[in-house]
C-alpha cells in the first residue's frame, strides 16, 4: 500500500498483545488517542496473575472489538480488511502471526520484543537474561521477518539492573520502555517508510521457551545461579520449587550467604535456622537462605527442623 505523505493520514492499529506488557500497551495506545481497530489476545497459563480478562475488558470498555487468537488465527485478512487496519503491532505475544497480513498493511508488521536484539531471540528473553546474571535489560521495536526475531531493527531502549532484580521489577522496567517506545513509533507510522537496520547475525544468540518443570530448583547447583533462578521465576511467574518432606513448596525468595567448607557437602540439607524460622540450605557451592516460601496451596512454610533435606 501506498501512503501519500500530503494527505490527513490516521493509521488504525490492530494490536496483538497478552501479559502485563500487552496490557500497558493497550493503555498507552488508548491514552495516546490512537485509532485501534480490534485486539487480538489469548489466555495466559503457568502465572500467578493473568492479564487476559484485564485486556478484554479494557477493550470492550472503550467500544474496542476483541478477538481470541483461536478464531482470530485463520481469518486475519478478513479482519484486517473490514476493520480498515492499516498497521499491527504485537507485543507480549508469542504466537506467529503469517507474514502474508503485510501485503494488506502500510508497514510489514511490528514487533515489541523483551531483549536488545540480536541477543536472547526467541521465548522467555527476560527470564533468561535474570538466570544469565545480565546487568541490562530492554526491548526491540523491530519488522517481523520469516524467522522470529531476526528482522530489522526499528530502535531499541535498554536499562542498567541491580544483580538483585526481581522478574516482577524487570517486567514494570519493560512496561515503561514499552510505553515510551509506542510513543516513539506513532508517528513513524504515518512516514511512507521507517527506516531501520539489518540486525548483526554474528552476535545473535537464542533464549529457548521455559515450562514448569524448569522451575525444578537443583541443590547441586552453585547459591548465585540458584538465586538467579529464583528471581527470575517469581510471581508473576509460577516460581521455583522443591519438595519438603515429599510436599511440593514454592520459593519466591532467597539470598547468598557467606559460604562454609563442609568435609561432605550434602546439598538440599539445612544447615541453620535463624530465629525467624529462615533455613539455610547447603548448595553445591555457597549457601542459600530462604525468605519466602508456601505450599501449593498458598500456606507458609514453616521451617522447624534442621534435620531435614530438600530435593
Amino acid at each position: 500500500m501506498y501512503i501519500n505523505e500530503n494527505e490527513d493520514f490516521c493509521p488504525r492499529i490492530a494490536l496483538f498483545i497478552a501479559s502485563e506488557k500487552g496490557y500497558e500497551i493497550l493503555l498507552a495506545a488508548m491514552n495516546l488517542d490512537i485509532n485501534i481497530g480490534f485486539v487480538v489476545g489469548f489466555q495466559e497459563y503457568n502465572v500467578s496473575q493473568s492479564f487476559s480478562n484485564d485486556i478484554i475488558e479494557c477493550a470492550s470498555s472503550k467500544g474496542i472489538h476483541y478477538i481470541d487468537w483461536e478464531h482470530a488465527k485463520n481469518k486475519l485478512n478478513d479482519n484486517i480488511i473490514n476493520h480498515k487496519v492499516t498497521h499491527c503491532i504485537a507485543a507480549g505475544w508469542k504466537y506467529l502471526i503469517p507474514k502474508s497480513i503485510n501485503d494488506l498493511l502500510f508497514h510489514p508488521l511490528i514487533i515489541f520484543h523483551d531483549s536488545i536484539l540480536p541477543k536472547y531471540r526467541g521465548f522467555c528473553p527476560t527470564p533468561t537474561a535474570l538466570l544469565k546474571g545480565e546487568n541490562k535489560i530492554g526491548m526491540t521495536v523491530l519488522f517481523a521477518s520469516e524467522q522470529p526475531d531476526q528482522g530489522p531493527i526499528i530502535f531499541q531502549k535498554q536499562v542498567e539492573i541491580s544483580d538483585i532484580c526481581t522478574i516482577q521489577e524487570a517486567i514494570h522496567i519493560q512496561c515503561e520502555l514499552y510505553r515510551q517506545s509506542l510513543k516513539k513509533l506513532r508517528p513513524l507510522l504515518t512516514h511512507k517508510e521507517i527506516s531501520s537496520t539489518p540486525q548483526d547475525e554474528s552476535k545473535a544468540t537464542y533464549s529457548i521457551w521455559r515450562e514448569p518443570d524448569d522451575c525444578l530448583i537443583d541443590w547441586n547447583e552453585d547459591s548465585k545461579s540458584i538465586f538467579n533462578l529464583v528471581r527470575a521465576v517469581s510471581h508473576p511467574y509460577s516460581g521455583a520449587y522443591s519438595f519438603l518432606d515429599n510436599k511440593k513448596i514454592y520459593i519466591w525468595q532467597v539470598k547468598c550467604c557467606e559460604n562454609l567448607q563442609f568435609e561432605i557437602r550434602n546439598t538440599g540439607k539445612i544447615w541453620q535456622i535463624d530465629s525467624e524460622g529462615r533455613p539455610i540450605i547447603v548448595c553445591g557451592n555457597g549457601l542459600i537462605q530462604i525468605m519466602n516460601a508456601t505450599y501449593e496451596d498458598g500456606t507458609i512454610v514453616k521451617f522447624k527442623s534442621t534435620r531435614k533435606r530438600l530435593g
